[in-house]
C-alpha cells in the first residue's frame, strides 16, 4: 500500500504491468474502488474516475486495487493506493470588524478603520476529506481575478472599496465571493476662517479620498465668555465655502465643518472687529482766512 494522494473525481490515473521474461504476455489490468468492492474494472489507458461511470466515487478516502492477469489467467496479488477525492472547493467567510459601519454607512474616526479577516473551510494541510489551503487573496477595486496575497488580517485604508477574494485549495478548486462596498473615511475636514472688510469666509477642505463635505457650522456672538449650544448654530448644508457679513462691533466668530461620513472638527473661533461708519477727516489751513471778495481799484 502507499501513502494517501489528493485528486479530484474527474483525475486521469495510468495503470502499467510487465510480465515475466518468456511469460504468456500481459492480458489486462483490472481495478476496483472500496466503494464497490464487486465491481471489477478493465483498465483502459488515461481513465479517470469519473469516467468509469457505473458508481460514484464519494468525496473522501477511497482505496483504488489494482492487479495484472496474463494470457494463462495467472492473477497478481491485488495493490493498493489509498485516494482523498476532492472536488469542493473551499468556503469563504469575510469578517469586517467593527462589523458595522457609522449611521452615515461609513467607518469614520469614531469607529475606526475596519479590519479584514478571512476564513475558509478548507485545511491547512490535507486531511481525509479535502486537499488543503493552497492560497487566499483578495482586491479593493471589484476584480474577479483577485491579485493580493491574504496572509494576515488587512486593515482597510480610506476610500471606497468593492471587496472580491477568492480562495484555492490544492486541486486548485476555486470560489470566489464578491463581498461589496466597503466605506471608509477617517480624517475629519480642514477648515480656515478669512476676512475681508465686513466678510468673513469660511473654507472647507476633506483629504482626498473622501466622503464629501456634508455642512459647514458657523456662529456669531458679542458675548466673549459664550460657548454655542446646539440651537445656536447656523448650518449650510452646500458647498465648501460660505461667506457671510459681521455686525457692527467686537464679534466672536466659532466655527466648525462635518463631512458625509459623521467626521467632525472641534469648535475653534476667531474674534474680528466690525465697523459700520467710515472715519472722518478735516483740514485746517493756518495764517488768516482768504477773503472771497475781490478788492478792485476806482
Amino acid at each position: 500500500s502507499e501513502s494517501n494522494e489528493n485528486i479530484l473525481n474527474r483525475t486521469k490515473f495510468r495503470l502499467s504491468a510487465i510480465d515475466n521474461p518468456g511469460g504468456t504476455g500481459v492480458k489486462d489490468i483490472r481495478y476496483k474502488f472500496d466503494t464497490e468492492p464487486d465491481q471489477q474494472n478493465i483498465y483502459t489507458d488515461g481513465v479517470s474516475y469519473y469516467d468509469t461511470g457505473d458508481f460514484d466515487i464519494p468525496e473522501g478516502t477511497t482505496k483504488i486495487y489494482y492487479w495484472a492477469i496474463d494470457g494463462a489467467n495467472n492473477v497478481e496479488v491485488p495493490k493498493s493506493k489509498d485516494i482523498v477525492v476532492d472536488d469542493d472547493a473551499p468556503q469563504i467567510t469575510i469578517i469586517l470588524s467593527p462589523s458595522q459601519p457609522s449611521q452615515t454607512g461609513w467607518y469614520n474616526k469614531e469607529t475606526g478603520s475596519p479590519e479584514m479577516t478571512i476564513q475558509t473551510d478548507e485545511p491547512n494541510t490535507p486531511n481525509d476529506t479535502q486537499s488543503g489551503l493552497k492560497e487566499i487573496r483578495y482586491d479593493l477595486t471589484g476584480s474577479q481575478t483577485p491579485a493580493n496575497l491574504y496572509t494576515s488580517p488587512v486593515t482597510l485604508p480610506d476610500g471606497e472599496h468593492n471587496i472580491v477574494v477568492m480562495a484555492v485549495d490544492n486541486l486548485n478548486n476555486a470560489e470566489t465571493v464578491p463581498y461589496g462596498i466597503v466605506k471608509v473615511d477617517t480624517k475629519e475636514p480642514g477648515i480656515s476662517v478669512s476676512r475681508t472688510g465686513r466678510n468673513v469666509t469660511i473654507d472647507v477642505n476633506d483629504p482626498v479620498p473622501s466622503s464629501g463635505i456634508d455642512s459647514i457650522y458657523y456662529f456669531t456672538t458679542n458675548d466673549a465668555n459664550k460657548i454655542p449650544t446646539d440651537a445656536d448654530w447656523t448650518q449650510i448644508l452646500t458647498g465648501n465655502s460660505i461667506t457671510f457679513l459681521l455686525p457692527e462691533g467686537h464679534n466672536k466668530v466659532w466655527y466648525k465643518a462635518k463631512d458625509k461620513a459623521g467626521n467632525e472638527t472641534n469648535p475653534d473661533s476667531k474674534v474680528f472687529v466690525a465697523e459700520m461708519e467710515p472715519p472722518v477727516s478735516s483740514i485746517s489751513i493756518k495764517g488768516s482766512p482768504i477773503s472771497d471778495k475781490v478788492k478792485t481799484g476806482d
